[in-house]
């Protein structure tokens, strides 16, 4: 949405440093003429001065900005998603590695299975239809031959690799 964090019920800190980064690329790219990033500027003021806004801690996140940056940069608007999940992947499995290396975890999550294919052909969206619908079974004999465990210690995660979901 690009306003808000379930965190920061203020400014995130965070924003203000995207914000700096975001006015140096606008400049140095020449897209700060482009129409729809004075809108998404202007925007910006107009919220942090709203009431509505203001009265629900709602100020401009980080997405906001990286947003506006991947359009200075001319990124297709396909490809957010996956700029952000590439990004945060790092930090997801850095604190995935943190978890299993300690001898005792403050905060630990149940078992995970995983219950998609473990390889998949590519196909393209536009010619996907009605094959990109995954059975949404699986019987239980299948599941356990195809259980993979990983790590080592208390911590080990069993992973299958069956189908068992929807549209995945």
């Amino acid at each position: 949405m690009g306003f808000g964090h379930r965190v920061y019920k203020t400014y995130d800190p965070r924003s203000r440093i995207m914000k700096q980064i975001c006015e140096q690329v606008l400049e140095q790219t020449g897209a700060i003429n482009d129409p729809l990033l004075e809108i998404a500027m202007e925007l910006e003021q107009i919220a942090v001065r709203d009431d509505y806004f203001v009265k629900r801690n709602l100020y401009p996140n980080v997405d906001f900005y990286s947003g506006i940056v991947l359009r200075a940069l001319d990124i297709p608007v396909s490809m957010y998603t996956v700029i952000f999940a590439v990004a945060r992947t790092v930090g997801w499995v850095s604190q995935w590695k943190e978890m299993v290396s300690e001898d005792t975890s403050k905060i630990t999550r149940p078992r995970q299975m995983y219950m998609g294919h473990l390889e998949r052909q590519f196909v393209a969206v536009a010619r996907r239809g009605d094959a990109s619908v995954i059975p949404n079974s699986c019987d239980l004999d299948s599941l356990l031959e195809d259980t993979a465990v990983y790590a080592d210690g208390p911590y080990k995660r069993a992973v299958s690799v069956r189908a068992a979901r929807v549209g995945v």
